[in-house]
């Protein structure tokens, strides 16, 4: 008894530690969004497995390499839509007065910019290459494609709000019921080939981000005639320079993936892009790491300039603690992986799932130094490394084309380190110091190149 007493004081010693630790954790912003984004995107990831996995059993790898390629196009349209809004709603809305009006514009803009890009995009001749009467023909086609665009615009704004509001587990939430209806209802497409899938896409789009507005009213909490008042450019007006920085590089990042799955429709056909579309599906699993963590550094950046060197170094521990497990696992496993699709996919797609998982190891780094860059607001650089970075991304998988997906594997790791490469020149470039008097700008941050790094 004496020596069970003795021990008590120990005990209690760690059982207060460990509480002192978890609470920590739970009030840790940084930590607590960041694991909310990753376990977003562990869920969505998830259940877009089983989706695609069920997808690719009851529906012909052509379909299915041509519903994939024009889903990644139809997202990158809605993208350009966003005209670099997302992150800057992170950025800035913090720190904004008047949020209501700032979320009101940024949306309306957004949505009025996502209808455009689609009219204009279904206007061209061919398409740009992308089979959209596949997914949709004759009338249907145009106010298909263009409600979509105009849905990923708005939705990724809503999304970035949500995140800027630090309330990310809301964006598990409404995304994790998304993919489950979309789940649900696989059933019902069956048959409809290409269009059941698309349509598909489009239900979870919008169950997506109608939820994610309701959620965005909800959690800012003002009286609802103040989300009625009238759009005004002006007060996102100081907001130009930066967004317009980010979408570029935003453009830039995710071209390479984007036209990597049409330059494969193309030339190799669409079961070779189905063949792809897995491989890409599951390193997705990998990005979750590094992208749901900078997305929460940037948002602590955002409301706390001065702890961006300190929360980076710590977001850099955190994404190779957890990404490095992570490769090996997904390199050992691939084939069985990919057997779950079917025989075909295992032996087309093996070695190349495997060089896109070895290119994680630089893909971790390259997250973390744009979102220094980008809340450094160092604007130039910022779009500099996306562009150079996304010409490596694209050029290296398409000169090795000719041997198959394992050249595009093998080219997209290279494309990875020679974006990896610029990166790191553009975090230790200095200029001159400039006068401390002399206000910064966009361009000016360029002065301040890694030194919070």
């Amino acid at each position: 008894m004496a020596a069970d007493s003795a021990l008590c004081p120990e005990v209690a010693s760690d059982r207060s530690a460990v509480r002192r630790a978890v609470s920590r954790a739970i009030n840790d912003s940084l930590l607590r969004n960041s694991s909310f984004l990753m376990l977003n995107s562990v869920l969505v990831s998830a259940l877009g497995f089983v989706f695609w996995t069920l997808a690719a059993r009851y529906f012909p790898a052509s379909s299915v390499g041509t519903t994939t390629t024009v889903i990644s196009a139809v997202t990158y349209a809605g993208m350009m839509g966003t005209l670099g809004l997302p992150n800057t709603v992170i950025r800035f809305l913090a720190q904004d007065p008047d949020r209501v009006m700032v979320l009101m514009t940024t949306g309306a803009v957004a949505t009025g910019a996502g209808v455009v890009v689609g009219l204009v995009w279904c206007a061209i001749p061919g398409h740009l290459g992308i089979p959209l009467s596949s997914v949709g023909s004759g009338w249907l086609t145009v106010p298909l494609v263009t409600v979509v665009v105009a849905l990923g615009s708005l939705g990724a704004i809503a999304q970035s709000a949500i995140i800027a509001l630090r309330k990310s587990k809301w964006v598990v939430v409404e995304n994790g019921f998304a993919s489950i209806v979309k789940l649900l209802a696989l059933p019902l497409a069956v048959g409809f080939a290409s269009a059941g899938l698309f349509a598909l896409f489009l239900v979870s789009l919008a169950v997506s981000t109608v939820a994610s507005l309701v959620i965005i009213v909800r959690v800012v909490g003002e009286p609802r005639e103040r989300w009625l008042r009238r759009v005004e450019l002006g007060s996102i007006a100081h907001m130009r320079s930066f967004a317009a920085g980010n979408h570029v590089a935003a453009l830039a990042s995710l071209l390479p993936g984007t036209a990597l799955q049409i330059i494969v429709l193309d030339q190799l056909g669409a079961q070779y892009a189905a063949y792809l579309a897995m491989p890409l599906m599951i390193v997705a699993l990998l990005k979750i790491i590094p992208s749901a963590a900078a997305q929460s550094l940037f948002a602590e950046a955002a409301a706390d300039e001065e702890s961006l060197g300190r929360q980076a170094r710590r977001t850099m521990r955190t994404i190779y603690a957890v990404l490095i497990p992570a490769i090996v696992v997904l390199m050992v496993f691939a084939r069985p992986l990919l057997s779950v699709f079917g025989a075909d996919y295992a032996d087309a797609g093996t070695r190349c799932l495997q060089l896109l998982a070895l290119s994680g190891l630089f893909a971790g780094f390259n997250y973390v130094a744009d979102t220094i860059l980008n809340a450094q607001r160092r604007v130039r650089a910022y779009v500099v490394v996306n562009v150079v970075g996304s010409i490596f991304g694209i050029g290296f998988p398409v000169a090795l084309l000719g041997f198959g997906l394992t050249g595009v594997g093998f080219g997209w790791l290279l494309g990875q380190l020679g974006y990896a490469v610029v990166a790191v020149v553009a975090l230790v470039w200095r200029r001159s110091p400039q006068p401390s008097s002399a206000p910064v700008t966009n361009d000016d941050t360029w002065s301040r190149a890694g030194s919070d790094a």
